[in-house]
């Protein structure tokens, strides 16, 4: 008998699943709304131009596409660095998007180390195991 610490295990993980399921409904709303935004505030760049042939119909193109801006968002000194980007379109993107966005990928960071700390608690515990 596993107790009442699995039952809980468990549930945090269903928990994870289903914040991860809404996360990529959030996604898919971005891809189909906000590419347009993102265009005319950073549509001239560099890295946008460099990912806008990845931008196709499909669900996937349009979230990777979106992503990828927003993790420019979250890192813009390394992108300005680079010449991704000017301080000065990086400033044109207006504070909600750039808000949304940035949010959007601080919670995928989260989920990811929700994850890491989940499945090294149930390898510790031995809750893994196949012979468990």
């Amino acid at each position: 008998m596993k107790g009442e610490f699995y039952a809980f295990y468990m549930w945090c993980w269903l928990g994870v699943f289903v914040f991860i399921f809404f996360t990529f409904l959030i996604q898919v709303y971005f891809s189909y709304s906000k590419v347009n935004e993102i265009l005319e505030c950073l549509g001239q760049s560099n890295s946008v131009l460099g990912r806008q042939f990845l931008l196709g119909d499909g669900v996937f193109s349009r979230s990777f596409f979106v992503l990828s801006i927003a993790g420019m968002l979250v890192f813009p000194e390394a992108h300005m660095k680079d010449g991704g980007f000017t301080r000065e379109e990086f400033e044109g993107v207006p504070y909600r998007l750039r808000f949304q966005l940035k949010a959007l990928v601080y919670v995928l960071f989260v989920l990811v180390g929700v994850c890491i700390a989940l499945l090294c608690m149930g390898e510790y515990m031995g809750w893994l195991n196949e012979h468990s």
